[in-house]
């Protein structure tokens, strides 16, 4: 930052020292043309009226000649004049041309730059001068925007060597020796706007486990009420499908952080990403699961208001295949106590708009388990046809299709052949009106275990794609 800082001071002194010089020779090259200009005009007028003038009075009208011209001549730009005089000044050059680029006190002692040149014939001289203020005016803009960048550096400088430093402490607490509380980190496996993720160790019982650490650029107290709630809720969840909280605490210094179980897989977007549409018999297994731990949360009040495959990590776990596990409850609302705090009241829509439903992009606040099962049926879409349910170019457009567009058909939309009571069931959770849709969870879940008893997705099936496409390392 220091280095990047000096150069850019250089750079702008090399620009500004530049700029300088090319103005004050584009002004004195004008100044000149202008000055040549008046003597000779000065010189025509002088010689054409003094002409049969006596030797003896030639003095006295040459001076009031050159006194009318330089009052007749008129000023130039708003400063500019044209003045004569009758002592001979001496050029530094020893000619009879000087060029005063560098402001210096006038006459009326306002700063002031000019050139002057001396007509011997005549016995006087012609000046023309013009306030520097003017003259130089371009530069006054260049001085505000190099004030400003400067001013900015002053600021930036001492705030990004704190941030640099808290940077540098930080990675070195980071480091295999950093510890939190009974937790020693060991890498970090994942990272998201608010959060940081580390694989870590309980120091005692040497269980691995996940530590999401808040990053403290982001502790704002909205962000550390959200980061505390997620974990008071999520906590409260025992469900197989769920991923499960150990801790919560901060460090010394008050970075906020919570452990929870380490997983061994990918999400549900890297599992399409690897192999693009699910086979239906696994997907109805996944999404009997899904379904299965949002039936805990939402008997308890919670809405999870953000399931994304982003937010569903697909696990080998004690010696079992394709365990889904559900992610962040960072944006969870409890609709169980009505007076509860509600951090996405204010007018703000925070989530993914292609897996919200309606209701909640006209308002964030009214929301009910349905939101989960609309983003039920989104997610069910993308895994059975490997693709987004609509395309836009930006979160606007998007969400005006979500809002208006009515969903394609998932038999219509994947490769693969899809039975009519899943095309329907997905259908159901896509419709736009919540009272339309099923109205409970727990219908879904039993919903997929009839699937499942023809749609079979076996243990033997799951291990053989563990073992023929390895996941990547955990992202959680």
């Amino acid at each position: 930052m220091l280095a990047s800082a000096a150069v850019l001071l250089a750079l702008g002194y090399w620009t500004y020292s530049h700029v300088e010089g090319s103005l004050h020779e584009i002004r004195g090259l004008t100044l000149r043309a202008l000055l040549e200009t008046h003597a000779t005009a000065l010189r025509a007028t002088l010689e054409d009226r003094l002409d049969g003038v006596p030797a003896g009075e030639r003095t006295a009208r040459s001076r009031d000649l050159a006194a009318r011209y330089a009052a007749t001549s008129g000023r130039w730009g708003e400063s500019g004049q044209v003045m004569v005089f009758h002592e001979r000044r001496q050029a530094p050059d020893g000619g009879d041309l000087a060029m005063v680029m560098e402001p210096h006190a006038g006459d009326s002692g306002e700063a002031v730059i000019g050139a002057w040149r001396w007509l011997p014939e005549h016995g006087l001289g012609v000046a023309i001068e013009i306030a520097a203020d003017e003259a130089y005016a371009p530069l006054r803009y260049l001085n505000i925007a190099f004030a400003v960048v400067f001013g900015a550096l002053v600021f930036a400088v001492p705030a990004a060597l704190g941030s640099a430093l808290s940077v540098l402490r930080l990675k070195r607490e980071m480091g295999e020796s950093r510890r939190l509380g009974p937790y020693r980190l060991e890498e970090r496996i994942g990272e998201g706007g608010m959060a940081v993720v580390y694989r870590a160790r309980h120091a005692l019982l040497k269980r691995p486990c996940a530590i999401k650490l808040l990053k403290p650029a982001r502790a704002t107290d909205e962000t550390i009420a959200r980061f505390e709630r997620e974990v008071q809720l999520a906590s409260q969840l025992a469900h197989p499908n769920t991923v499960e909280i150990f801790d919560y605490g901060h460090t010394g210094d008050g970075h906020f952080y919570y452990a929870m179980e380490y997983l061994d897989g990918i999400t549900a977007a890297e599992l399409v990403a690897r192999g693009g549409a699910v086979p239906v018999p696994r997907a109805v297994h996944l999404l009997r699961q899904l379904c299965a731990g949002l039936a805990e949360a939402h008997a308890r009040g919670l809405v999870h208001r953000d399931v994304k495959p982003e937010n569903i990590m697909i696990c080998r776990r004690g010696g079992e295949y394709d365990v889904l596990k559900i992610l962040d409850f960072g944006l969870v609302k409890n609709i169980a106590e009505q007076h509860s705090r509600d951090l996405t009241r204010a007018l703000r829509i925070l989530g993914t708009p292609l897996y919200m439903a309606p209701e909640r992009l006209r308002d964030p606040a009214d929301v009910d388990a349905r939101a989960d099962i609309y983003a039920v049926g989104a997610v069910a879409f993308f895994l059975l046809t490997g693709h987004r349910m609509f395309e836009a170019a930006d979160d606007l457009a998007l969400t005006t299709k979500v809002l208006n567009d009515e969903p394609p058909r998932v038999a219509a939309a994947a490769a693969q052949q899809v039975p009519l009571e899943l095309d329907l069931l997905v259908q159901a959770c896509l419709e736009k009106k919540r009272e339309h849709r099923p109205q409970r969870v727990t219908d879904l879940v039993e919903a997929f275990e009839a699937l499942a008893q023809e749609q079979r997705w076996t243990q033997r099936e799951a291990e053989s794609w563990w073992a023929a496409v390895p996941p990547p390392r955990p992202a959680r």
